[in-house]
């Protein structure tokens, strides 16, 4: 089990330095830094079979960014919801929505397709 200290430093580097949305049909939890060793740190903590990606750009820094979506970031999302500003925890309330929406509608229309193919 994760220590309560790690809850905390994830909170507090997504919150800096995160990017919460939806993309495309899926919850999503993004960073990019600079710095190579918060990037290792949160994918050990939240996402260890995540690989760490390189942006590079000419004239900049390299990047280094984690990316991880579905599940896992409602997951994340829901665990560190109370330690996020307001306005972080209105985007999250929104993309929960969004996605439980999404999740029944995915789930009406299976249950329509299999009444379909037994009417048939």
């Amino acid at each position: 089990m994760i220590e309560i200290k790690w809850i905390y430093y994830i909170a507090a580097l997504l919150e800096g330095e995160g990017c919460f949305g939806m993309y495309g049909k899926s919850p999503t939890i993004q960073i990019y830094m600079t710095d190579y060793e918060p990037i290792s740190k949160l994918r050990s903590l939240m996402a260890p079979s995540i690989a760490i990606r390189i942006r590079k750009q000419n004239g900049h820094k390299s990047q280094y960014y984690l990316r991880f979506s579905g599940q896992l970031a409602i997951e994340w999302m829901m665990t560190l919801y109370p330690l996020f500003s307001p306005r972080r925890k209105e985007k999250i309330r929104v993309i929960i929505v969004e996605w439980k929406n999404l999740k029944i509608n995915k789930y009406s229309v299976t249950v329509r397709r299999q009444h379909l193919k037994r009417v048939i």
